[in-house]
């Protein structure tokens, strides 16, 4: 490293990511949906959980970054007991994984600790997976609405005008189920819990991760726009603490 001094000018070089920006994201979208006119809640409540699953990627590309570099100066190392073809194989498909099969397949060639995918939170993460794809990759459906009509002025031919309220809307098949998660199945009764509940398995994967890397490394942080107990940021698992649980 140069000599640090006075009035000179050097370069420091780090690497980056958008796992904090995401997190962060979501969590605010959160805190908007709440005081928000219900016709902006949803919009939230989508952007949210995007957020949320974006922050989780970012991360694992961090590390697979960090694994590969030849100059991050947060460099992980690979295990030697992993035979190099292995190493070459996943830099080479890196961008034509899923994010599951990332997870799967970088994580045992820099630790020594198990990816338990049968256990939370992986098998949280795998229904969000599908619940994020039903999101991002998003189809038309039929909706049913019940109508209770309060009012109507309409001739012997049925033509006229009519009011009502209306009672409940629900989608009229649902395909997908999110029994661990507890995620909406309908679409159109997407909440506040369904994004609290995506951010909280973001912070969970990135947790147990980070857990199963040796040495330090990096988390995302959370900054609150009113303070928290006399709290404005905060980094690690102390977070929790400061969001919604449902998976404790």
């Amino acid at each position: 490293m140069e000599k640090i001094t006075v009035g000179k000018v050097f370069s420091d070089i780090s690497t980056s990511d958008l796992s904090s920006e995401f997190i962060q994201a979501a969590y605010d979208l959160i805190e908007d949906a709440k005081t928000s006119d219900f016709r902006f809640t949803r919009s939230k409540i989508v952007m949210s959980c995007i957020g949320s699953f974006l922050s989780i990627e970012a991360y694992i590309n961090r590390i697979f970054y960090d694994s590969f570099s030849t100059s991050s100066k947060t460099k992980l190392s690979t295990l030697p007991s992993v035979p190099e073809p292995i190493k070459l194989y996943i830099k080479a498909s890196w961008s034509k994984l899923s994010i599951k099969e990332k997870c799967i397949t970088l994580m045992p060639i820099i630790s020594q600790k198990d990816l338990e995918i049968n256990q939370q939170p992986f098998n949280l993460f795998i229904e969000f997976i599908k619940f994020r794809n039903r999101l991002v990759h998003a189809k038309s459906w039929e909706t049913q609405s019940d109508v209770l009509v309060t009012h109507a002025n309409l001739n012997e031919y049925g033509k006229g005008s009519w009011g009502g309220k209306r009672l409940q809307v629900k989608s009229v098949k649902l395909d997908d189920d999110y029994p661990l998660t507890k995620l909406s199945r309908d679409l159109i009764q997407l909440n506040i819990s369904d994004a609290e509940k995506a951010l909280e398995i973001a912070f969970l994967m990135i947790f147990k991760i980070r857990s199963m890397i040796p040495g330090s490394y990096t988390v995302p942080s959370l900054n609150f726009k009113i303070p928290k107990n006399k709290i404005d940021s905060i980094a690690g698992k102390d977070v929790l603490n400061f969001i919604t649980r449902y998976y404790k």
